[in-house]
Order: C-alpha cells, then sequence, then structure tokens
C-alpha cells in the first residue's frame, strides 16, 4: 500500500512541475493534495520527484500528539539520554496578586513515548521557581542527558535558569542570570569545554562546580545580539560577547538616516560541534544569511556568509537554523525566495564556507516559515517547517485596497497549512535525496487561512487563542536517534472538523511530532560525556 502511495503522490507532484531555476512560484501548489494521511515525497533539489527506492532508507513516518490545551506559542523540545522528553507551554495565567494576564510556562514531560504529559516544571519545596516567563526554551546537553529550563523574566533585563540531572525530578535555579541588559529571544546550549570551562573542572578534589561543557545563554539587544557563557554548570555567567551588530554597516556607512540602517539582532538557536567544538549562530543580516561563529570556545566571533544572492533572502523571517552532524559537517536552514523555498547549505570546513544552497521544498509547497534543522550521524539530518499548497501561496491573505475583500476569499477560507519534516541520509554526497512528509494528518491541519506574522489562531487576531509566534523545534533522542518535534496546533475541535474553513477557529494546542518509523538519525548513541 504504501508503495501504490508514493507512486501516486509522486505522478501527482511531476504534473505538479517547477520552475526552471528551482524556485517556488504561485501555482507550483496547483496539485490536489492528499484528503487525508501523512503523505510522503522522495524527491532531490529542487523538488525533482525520484523514485522512493533512491532514499537510502526506510521512508519516514510521523504522528501528532497533543500535549495540552495551553496555547504554547514557539515551542522546543528536550530529549534526555533516558529518553524523557520535555515540552514548554506558555499561557496567560501566572496568577501574580493584582497583575493580570502575565504569562507563565508549564514544562511538561513525558517518560512513555508521547502518551502521558506531566508538569516536571522547575521547582523547589513544591515551589514554582519560574513563577512568570516571556520566552520559555527548554534544551538537552546530547552528552550528559542535562536538561536545561530558561525563561525570561517579565523585566526583560533577566532571565530564570535550572537545569535537572534527573529527567525533572529535582532542580537547581540560577533565579537571576542577567549578563546582558536586555534578554529578548534568549536561546540556551552546551558546548565542549573550553580552556576556562578545563580548568575549573581539573582543580583537585570533587569539584562541586564542575561540569563538562560550557554552557551559553545567546540574547536580541536590538542594536546587536550577544552571548554569555558559564563555566560551572550555569551558577555564574561571565560577562556578554558581541556577535553581530543589529544594523547594516555598509548603509549607515552612507551617510543616510541611521534608522534605515537599523535590522535587529534576532537569530536563529545556538549550536555547537561536539566533534571540533566549533559554535554556530545563524541569522538574516540584513537580507544576507550570516553565520557567527567561534573556534575558541565563544572567546571570540567572526562572521562567514552563508549566502548573498536576494533570491536566497528571507521573507521577515530571522531564524537561520545551524546543526552539525557527527563528522563535522555543518549544515543551515532557512526559508528564501520571498517565503516559498526552503533551502539548505552544507560547509565541510567548519563554516569558513558554504556549498551553493540547495531547495530541499517538498513538490506542491507555495509558502512556508518557521524552519528548524538537526543533524546526528554523518550525512543523517532532519528539518521542519510549517507550509501550505494553496495556489496563491503568500498572497492568499493579500486585501483589495479598494473593495476591502481578500483577493482569493474563497481560496482564503479553504487554505491549510501542515508542518513538514524532511530527512535526508545522504546529505553530504553531490546530489542527495530528501524524504518529506508530514507531522499532522492533513485532514486535521495545524492552521486554516492565512499564516502571516505569528499565525495566530483567529484571523482577526482574537485575544487569548494563541498562535504558532516566533519559531518551533526538531531535535533527536541521544541514544536512539528518534526525530521528536514541537508544533503548535492552531486548528483544534471545530476546526477540524471536515467541513471547517478559516472562519472556524479555537484556541492553540501545545503539540509534539513523534517519529514512528523510517530510519532514525543515530546508528548508535551520541557519544557521552
Amino acid at each position: 500500500m504504501r508503495a501504490l502511495l508514493v507512486t501516486a503522490l509522486l505522478i501527482a507532484a511531476v504534473l505538479a512541475g517547477c520552475s526552471d531555476d528551482g524556485l517556488k512560484t504561485p501555482g507550483d501548489g496547483d496539485v490536489d493534495a492528499p484528503a487525508s494521511g501523512h503523505p510522503v515525497w522522495v524527491h532531490r533539489n529542487g523538488g525533482i520527484p525520484v523514485d522512493a527506492t533512491l532514499f537510502n532508507g526506510t521512508l519516514p513516518s510521523f504522528e501528532q500528539r497533543h500535549v495540552t490545551t495551553r496555547i504554547s506559542g514557539e515551542p522546543t523540545i528536550a530529549i534526555s539520554r533516558t529518553g524523557a522528553v520535555f515540552y514548554p507551554a506558555i499561557d496567560f495565567d501566572s496568577g501574580v496578586p493584582n497583575v493580570q494576564g502575565l504569562p507563565r510556562t508549564v514544562y511538561f514531560r513525558s517518560v512513555d513515548g508521547g502518551t502521558i504529559w506531566e508538569d516536571y516544571s522547575p521547582h523547589l519545596l513544591q515551589q514554582d521557581t519560574h513563577p512568570t516567563s516571556f520566552d520559555p526554551y527548554i534544551y538537552g546537553d546530547p552528552t550528559t542527558g542535562r536538561i536545561f529550563a530558561l525563561d525570561m523574566g517579565p523585566h526583560v533585563a533577566c532571565n530564570q535558569v535550572s537545569w535537572s540531572d534527573d529527567d525533572g525530578r529535582t532542580w537547581i535555579t540560577r533565579p537571576a542570570a542577567c549578563p546582558t541588559p536586555v534578554a529578548d529571544h534568549p536561546s540556551i546550549f552546551t558546548a565542549p569545554g573550553n580552556a576556562m570551562t578545563q580548568a575549573l573542572n581539573t582543580v583537585g578534589g570533587q569539584n562541586p562546580l564542575a561540569y563538562p561543557n560550557t554552557i551559553f545563554l545567546c540574547s536580541n539587544q536590538i542594536a546587536d545580539v550577544q552571548c554569555s557563557m558559564s563555566v560551572d554548570g550555569g551558577l555564574n555567567w561571565l560577562p556578554s560577547q558581541p556577535v553581530f551588530v543589529g544594523y547594516d554597516v555598509g548603509a549607515a556607512a552612507e551617510g543616510g538616516d541611521p534608522l534605515d540602517a537599523l535590522c535587529g539582532s534576532l537569530t536563529g538557536h545556538g549550536h555547537a560541534s561536539f566533534v571540533d567544538g566549533t559554535i554556530y549562530i545563524g541569522r538574516a543580516y540584513c537580507g544576507t544569511l550570516v553565520a557567527g561563529i567561534s573556534r575558541d570556545g565563544g572567546l571570540n566571533w567572526e562572521q562567514s556568509i552563508i549566502a548573498s544572492d536576494p533570491r536566497y533572502a528571507p521573507r521577515g523571517e530571522h531564524d537561520v537554523s545551524i546543526a552539525t552532524d557527527l563528522a563535522g559537517n555543518a549544515y543551515a536552514l532557512w526559508i528564501g525566495d520571498e517565503g516559498r523555498t526552503v533551502f539548505l547549505a552544507q560547509s565541510s570546513d567548519q563554516g569558513r564556507t558554504w556549498a551553493e544552497p540547495l531547495n530541499v521544498t517538498a513538490p506542491g509547497v507555495t509558502a512556508a516559515k518557521l524552519p528548524s534543522l538537526v543533524a546526528g550521524a554523518a550525512g543523517r539530518i532532519a528539518w521542519q517547517y510549517v507550509a501550505t499548497t494553496t495556489p496563491s501561496g503568500w498572497t492568499v491573505e493579500d486585501v483589495n485596497q479598494t473593495t476591502g475583500e481578500r483577493d482569493h476569499q474563497a481560496e482564503w477560507l479553504n487554505a491549510t497549512w501542515n508542518a513538514y519534516v524532511g530527512v535526508s541520509l545522504d546529505a553530504t554526497t553531490t546530489d542527495p535525496v530528501f524524504a518529506t512528509t508530514t507531522v499532522n494528518d492533513v485532514a486535521r491541519p495545524l492552521k486554516r487561512g492565512g499564516c502571516e506574522g505569528r499565525c495566530p489562531g483567529a484571523d482577526s487576531g482574537t485575544p487569548g487563542v494563541g498562535g504558532m509566534y516566533d519559531f518551533l523545534d526538531i531535535d533527536f533522542d541521544p541514544v536512539s536517534g528518534r526525530l521528536w518535534t514541537a508544533i503548535v496546533d492552531v486548528c483544534t475541535a471545530e476546526c477540524d472538523e471536515p467541513t471547517a474553513d478559516a472562519e472556524t477557529f479555537e484556541r492553540s494546542f501545545g503539540a509534539v511530532g513523534k517519529q514512528i518509523g523510517g530510519t532514525f538519525l543515530l546508528d548508535e548513541p551520541y557519544p557521552a560525556r
């Protein structure tokens, strides 16, 4: 049955065609998408369909599972070395006396493969140590299994950072991690220990502050992005180092309005290679794709251009997701071509140079957003994004300035958005093969109508219904290599009915995607430290 389904889908994709330059144009999605299920596309660069037998492994399959009814915007995901899965779910219910509507995050944990989810938030003596949160973030160190929880406080100047070595049963909290004046859009990750970490770990006796890896906390300062490090497991944070400036140096030098040169400093999530120690942070630097790179454990940073051709420029997307495999190869993923095409670039020299980007978009996709990337064994990578196949792509939401009505009202009512996961098991070859499927059943989309901005639950911006917000996430179990994704289901309850359209909406729910079939990203456990 699977072979018949794949064959039928490949024929449909061929009929859809693709543009000569391998980029997407409105109309590329004029192919009837399957009415239900989790379709699989096998393709090469440019969305060109190929026979499924060319995929060097078992085709991937996923299922979506709801975690909570909390609105859960911009979730990340973390998996410990015991297989415990963590998902942060934010909502506006902090309960702070005399203050209404402050956000709070509940960190849910599942130890049975995603069936049951329970509150395992950072706590001390049964009291929540992260009472409010504006930007929640969860991260699992793949080498130690330590889970880090990060929340930006309501004053936007500090973070609460907690960590657990026993799958959330107990936590240690650093209540005021304030290495920079502004803590917006923070992310936390680990890297191999640098000289300072190693010196601390070699102090005689049983050092209670010893942790084999260096921890990094990076945040948006608007004028630049800065990263601070902790060499003692998270208790103390050193002064931050700037990675990028938040303005276009060339435009500023031309003597125009300085505000015209300001382009902000939002980035993708930080990442470090545990093979060679190189640290990466990706961003769309004023329309140019750039990687911030440190080769000395975060003490100094340099910039490397990933791609500069205007056709690769993102459409309002700030996230450039970077990952490295266990052979040290680096990969960068982003949405370019005015938001229509998912691009993948590779570097085999620690980010000094990047190969010509590949178009890894699934056949039929006309608009995409929220990219995230992960890499495992040599050449094995996976990525997630949210996309639609509606023929007009992003223009499906355009409003006629004369009439005040949408130009594609009927199409907008029936447009759907799904979470796509692509996998390659030979990404280091000159012509890799990709297999893409959907996390959710396409009969029950994550969103109906449009998905502009933060992809809100209601087109009218109705308060309290939630949305996808700034990013989603993908990661793998560091022992098995099984993929997990963090998503937000913005189409729930009545919105899941076959007769629903874009005017039918409910609150968004926190959800995950679990890989239930296909070749995993690891063939042996991730090296432990």
